[in-house]
């Protein structure tokens, strides 16, 4: 290198101009200049960093001299560089960390960190983890904690931490001691998974397993529970046509068949709840249906307690299932109850219904399309409920109440009614104060109704054949005298074999059939089929005690038909029966 200048090593030209422009500065003014960082050529010909420091001095001729010390800082820049990218990942990770000297004393948390936790980092540094203690855990599960990571060992596992707004949060990770190199525990680097969004997605599958089992189980026991309902219907239609002239009896064969046909709603309305229904919509006049209602929830609900009904003045018509409302309001009202004769010396619940015209914010925050609506208000002065309950209350299997006297479905049944109805719920409530419990349903002032199949005559033209089909004995009694009561000839089949060797035997008397769906040695399907190889133009009448989506996908074939569910009203049946004959 004797005899070369050093800028012969420089290759980067603005390094090269840099250094020149310093070595100026140190001719001219005798001032050391700053250190300068150039990238160099090695003897060996490999590319290096280096830092080059500018000095001065006199020789003992007083000629002046310039010195430039060179240091290889290639490694150092190396690590500088990696340091820089680890940095980079520790700030913009997803993990939450943390580093705390060998006491446990906070002296680094990355953004996400504070981001999830809510504290930042000049709020924790030089705190103690404690802050984060959200006691879901016992103190024997942090002193096995510190008592790993202290002697040396890595610690995992997951646990409730406390935000600063003092909600809690999942976490999982690791602690990892580290060692300075005498092998002593120099800090602690704390790596956690915020597990919020995996938890909610778990218990998501959770309730949808539960919602499954519910379908599951309800599917099972409708067909048994629907017929025994269908018989309690059939006998007593028998009995309130042979008791006319006591109205006492009557009164009370009216409430066994309302409270009948409520149980096999209660039935459907799960199934619907458990995605495994259809729910059937109609125009119908709220304030009758409330005046229903009180009558329903007169017999029903706790005498001790005092429930008064508001109307307005102008009545509201809607589209959409009554009987499904009806039990949201005795679900409702049922809650209320509990609520008030736990608390209150002298337990009310108001129910009030009013019109209500939504404004632009109102529709945008329930997502709502309509601008009318009935507001149906249940108002108690109970207990009330606490503001970290209030989102959980609708959710399937949640209660408050004690073991034995709540199922946690009635709330969720309420909401998934009214989502169903295209509606909002909202609740308004304070401990020791009571709530309210609004529902807001599409809904239009008043205007006539169109007579319906139900305010049809029943009666039939004397002498029209009936085979009625079905292998439960009792339905099959009540079902037929009820019929010939109203005029009808029936003959009587016990199951789908029976019902066919019966069609081809006396087809020209037979002018409908009226078959049940679900049976032993023939179902009513494949007995149709038959039946309609024999005539093809005979009306048929299907009647199901199970999922009536899943019956209208089983007659989907056949033209020419209806479709009942359990229980059956004779009336209604008979009903059927005229509109399918063009009577």
């Amino acid at each position: 290198m004797l005899g070369s200048t050093i800028w012969h090593y420089i290759q980067n030209p603005e390094a090269l101009k840099g250094l020149q422009d310093s070595f100026s500065i140190l001719t001219q003014s005798r001032i050391c200049p700053e250190v300068v960082v150039v990238s160099l050529l090695s003897p060996n010909g490999k590319q290096m960093n280096a830092e080059l420091h500018w000095s001065y001095h006199f020789q003992n001729d007083h000629q002046l001299s310039y010195v430039a010390t060179i240091v290889d800082v290639t490694s150092q820049m190396r690590s500088q560089r990696l340091l820089n990218k680890l940095s980079l990942v520790v700030e913009h990770a997803k993990e939450l960390i943390m580093i705390t000297d060998h006491k446990g004393v906070i002296e680094y948390v990355n953004p996400a960190f504070s981001a999830v936790s809510g504290y930042s980092s000049d709020e924790v540094i030089g705190s103690n983890p404690s802050i984060l203690k959200s006691n879901a855990q016992d103190d024997s599960y942090y002193k096995e904690m510190w008592n790993t990571i202290s002697a040396g060992d890595v610690w995992s596992g997951s646990m409730i931490d406390r935000r600063k707004d003092g909600s809690f949060y999942p976490v999982e990770g690791t602690i990892t001691p580290i060692l300075d190199r005498p092998g002593k525990i120099s800090s602690f680097v704390s790596i956690q998974q915020d597990m919020t969004e995996k938890q909610e997605i778990q218990e998501q599958f959770i309730q949808a397993q539960k919602m499954e089992a519910i379908g599951t189980l309800v599917g099972g026991i409708s067909h048994d529970f629907n017929n025994l309902l269908n018989g309690i219907t059939g006998n007593s239609y028998l009995a309130r046509i042979k008791s006319e002239e006591d109205i006492r009896i009557l009164q009370h064969l009216d409430d066994i068949e309302m409270l009948t046909q409520r149980a096999s709603e209660t039935i459907r309305h799960l199934l619907t709840f458990a995605r495994k229904g259809t729910v059937d919509m109609e125009d119908f006049a709220l304030k009758s249906f409330l005046e229903e209602a009180y009558r329903l929830i007169s017999i029903v609900a706790d005498k001790q307690v005092n429930i008064n009904f508001h109307l307005p003045e102008q009545d509201l018509l809607m589209h959409g299932n009554s009987t499904q409302l009806q039990q949201a309001l005795l679900n409702l009202v049922n809650n209320a109850c509990h609520a008030v004769k736990e608390s209150s010396s002298s337990p009310e619940i108001s129910v009030t219904l009013s019109p209500f015209k939504a404004e632009p914010w109102f529709k945008e925050k329930y997502k709502l399309e309509s601008d009318h609506f009935a507001r149906l208000s249940v108002k108690d002065n109970g207990y009330g409920i606490a503001v970290d309950k209030i989102e959980k209350i609708f959710k399937p299997f949640f209660t408050t109440k004690g073991v034995g006297t709540g199922t946690g479905l009635g709330l969720a049944m309420v909401a998934s009614t009214v989502d169903a109805h295209h509606g909002a719920l909202q609740v308004e409530s304070e401990l020791g104060r009571g709530s309210t419990f609004n529902i807001y349903l599409p809904a239009e002032e008043i205007v006539p109704i169109e007579q319906n199949e139900n305010t049809m005559q029943p009666q039939c033209d004397a002498g029209c054949g009936v085979l009625l089909v079905d292998d439960q004995e009792f339905t099959l009694k009540s079902t037929s005298e009820a019929l010939r009561m109203l005029g009808y000839r029936v003959l009587e089949a016990k199951n789908g074999k029976d019902a066919v060797e019966l069609f081809s035997a006396h087809q020209n008397i037979i002018d409908i059939v009226v078959t049940d769906i679900q049976m032993p040695v023939k179902n009513g399907i494949d007995e149709a089929r038959e039946i309609r190889a024999f005539n093809g133009d005979v009306p048929i009448v299907f009647i199901t005690s199970q999922d009536r989506s899943e019956a209208l996908s089983q007659i989907g074939e056949f033209d020419h038909h209806d479709l009942l569910n359990k229980p059956i009203c004779p009336d209604k049946l008979s009903v059927k029966i005229q509109r399918l004959l063009g009577r």
